[in-house]
């Protein structure tokens, strides 16, 4: 995911998601939106449920917005991701001297 000033990017199964999960009958066709906000990404529902959790032993917490930080992840319909930036990779791979 790339932040630009008109950043949005949809999720669903229809032809009009910039993350395309065609495969998730339980996914509406544009589901839930990741927007660029000051200070991050903001994930909100469109048309279905979204649940998160910030670290892999944690509970699904349902959302109606919820303000993403890399690592967290997302849970709509049957899929599941995990949300990371391009400045938290290059930020891993300079603490590995990469």
């Amino acid at each position: 995911i790339q932040e630009n000033p008109r950043f949005q990017d949809l999720v669903g199964r229809g032809e009009q998601a910039d993350i395309l999960l065609r495969n998730d009958p339980d996914l509406q066709p544009l589901h839930a939106a990741i927007e660029a906000q000051p200070g991050g990404f903001l994930l909100r529902p469109l048309g279905g449920a979204v649940s998160v959790r910030a670290h892999a032993g944690d509970p699904w917490q349902p959302v109606a917005a919820h303000l993403l930080r890399p690592g967290d992840e997302v849970q709509a319909g049957r899929s599941c991701f995990r949300f990371r930036t391009g400045e938290a990779e290059a930020a891993q791979q300079a603490g590995r001297g990469a």
